[in-house]
C-alpha cells in the first residue's frame, strides 16, 4: 500500500492511500494515536474512536484539563481515504477549550501526515 498524500477539506482532512487493505493502516493509525497519549475507544462499521484526556475533569475544571477526542472514517471507495474529524468541539473548556481542540486538530493531521509519509506500508 502506498501513501499518496493529505487533502484539506472544509472541515476535514483527508488521508488518500492506494488500494483498499485497511488491515495495514489500523494498526499503524493505532500506534500513532498511543505515541500521541490517545486511547482507542474501538471501531465501529467504518470508524475508530481515540480520546486524550478525561470528559468528566474537563466539563467541571473547564479549559485547565485536556480533553481531546477524534474520530477516524475508513471511507473505501476506488481507494482507500481515512478522514480525521473533531469528535470534540472542545466547548466544554470555552473559548481556550475550543482553540485548543482546533489547535490539537491540526496538530494531530499535520503529524500524522509526517507519520505516514515516513511508515512503509508492503
Amino acid at each position: 500500500m502506498k501513501y499518496l498524500g493529505i487533502e484539506n477539506n472544509r472541515d476535514a482532512f483527508d488521508f488518500k492511500f492506494e488500494g483498499k487493505d485497511t488491515s495495514k493502516v489500523k494498526p499503524v493509525l493505532d500506534t500513532f494515536f498511543e505515541k500521541c497519549g490517545y486511547k482507542n475507544l474501538g471501531f465501529t462499521y467504518n470508524k475508530n474512536t481515540y480520546e486524550k484526556g478525561n470528559r468528566t475533569t474537563r466539563l467541571l475544571l473547564g479549559a485547565f484539563v485536556t480533553y481531546h477526542k477524534m474520530d477516524v472514517l475508513f471511507l473505501e471507495e476506488e481507494n482507500l481515504t481515512l478522514r480525521l474529524l473533531k469528535a470534540s468541539s472542545g466547548m466544554s473548556g470555552g473559548i481556550i477549550g475550543m482553540n485548543q481542540a482546533k489547535s490539537e486538530y491540526t496538530i494531530i493531521s499535520n503529524q500524522l501526515n509526517d507519520y505516514f509519509e515516513n511508515e512503509s506500508f508492503i
